[in-house]
Formats: C-alpha cells, structure tokens, sequence
C-alpha cells in the first residue's frame, strides 16, 4: 500500500491458497528428502544410484515449487480463476509421477522397467498440460488485475509540523 494502490485480493479469504501451500510445503519435503538420500548415498551408507533421487529434485522439489508458486502470479495476473479440482486431480497425477519415476530410477538397474518410467513422465506431462489449461486463459478476454485507488491524507503525507 505503499504507492496508495492495493490489490483486489488483499483481504482474500485462508482457504484460497490450500493447494499453494500443499504444493510448496511438498516441494520441501521433496527437497529435503532427496538431499538427506544424496546425503547417505554420498557417505557410501545407502548404495544406490543416485538418479532417482536427482528425478526427486528436479521433478519434486523445482516442479512442485513452479507450479504452487504460479497458481499466485498468473491468475492474479490474468484474471482466470483456477478450478480447485483440476489442481487436486494435478497434485495427486504429478506426485504419482514423481514417486515412480524415484522408484523406478532406482530399480532400473535391477529390472526392465521402461514402460513404467514412460508412464511416470507420462504422468507428470499430463499434469503439466493440466496445469498451463488450468492457470492460462487461452483465447478469452479477462478482466485485468484490478486495484483501487486509496483515498490519500490531504495534507499528501507531508509532516505537518
């Protein structure tokens, strides 16, 4: 409120932003869980590949993180409103992903488990799309990010002594 402007949805209510906090609250548990296993894989405690656990990274913790973060700035930025069930339906398919995609990285080694990762990237490509249909207008007119002007003292906050 600083340049007299303030947003439309300053006062909006706590549940607006469940699935935000859902996918940057797992994005650090990704994040975590994938450095302590870096960790112990590193120190020759746990020896496994350590593909799987960069898939945990790379798809955990900085795909998780975009997508929670951008469910704030794009549709404030354009208008559109996202559906709740789409983004529940986005977190369970881009979880499954990456929790397979983890597994199988791992066992690859073991077993033939290619139709398993295409269908773990499968999984988190579908959960893409459905997020840039879900936060983009594509061919609609929206309303632009609306603000207000806030009335200003009249003495325009010059110290008056």
């Amino acid at each position: 409120m600083e340049n007299g402007y303030t947003h439309k949805y300053a006062n909006m209510a706590p549940g607006k932003y469940t699935f935000v906090f859902a996918f940057v609250v797992t994005a650090f548990f990704y994040l975590i869980t994938g450095t302590l296993l870096l960790g112990l894989i590193f120190s020759g405690i746990v020896n496994i590949s350590p593909d799987g656990v960069f898939m945990l990274e790379l798809y955990g913790f900085v795909v998780m993180l975009i997508f929670g973060v951008s469910y704030i700035f794009i549709p404030a930025m354009s208008g559109k409103n996202p559906c709740r069930k789409i983004q529940m339906i986005e977190f369970t398919l881009l979880n499954l992903g990456i929790i397979t995609v983890f597994f199988s990285s791992i066992a690859r080694y073991y077993y033939d488990l290619a139709p398993i990762e295409f269908f773990s990237f499968l999984l988190i490509a579908v959960s893409a799309v459905m997020h840039i249909m879900n936060t983009i207008p594509f061919g609609k007119k929206t309303a632009p990010l609306e603000h207000r002007k806030v009335p200003e003292n009249k003495d325009n906050g010059k110290d008056s002594s």
